[in-house]
């Protein structure tokens, strides 16, 4: 989610899943045509791991105790977007996939 929406102390975060999602969207372009190589971006919002217990910055950690108390994405969800991704026709490219909590803003 963080190469799509900035949030407060997250510039470096932010700016590294930006890069990572036009790295992707170059090595497509590039790999696709010539090779035959699909490439795609897995793009997950909250998602149970323990990120958290790793921020040290106290104001961070209190903007980021709201996505603890909602539901956020578990490990299948992600696999069930990798899933989708990689079973489609030679033909079809999934650029990216967003995945989010319903409840996420």
């Amino acid at each position: 989610m963080a190469a799509h929406r900035y949030f407060p102390g997250g510039a470096v975060y932010c700016a590294t899943k930006s890069a990572v999602k036009m790295f992707s969207e170059g090595l497509r372009q590039e790999l696709a045509p010539k090779y035959g190589i699909n490439v795609t971006s897995i793009e997950p919002g909250a998602v149970a791991t323990n990120l958290t217990d790793t921020i040290t910055d106290e104001d961070i950690k209190e903007k980021m105790s709201e996505m603890q108390e909602m539901t956020t994405l578990e490990s299948e969800d992600i696999a069930n977007a990798i899933h989708y991704a990689l079973t489609q026709p030679k033909r079809v490219n999934i650029n990216d996939v967003y995945i989010v909590p319903s409840e996420q803003k």
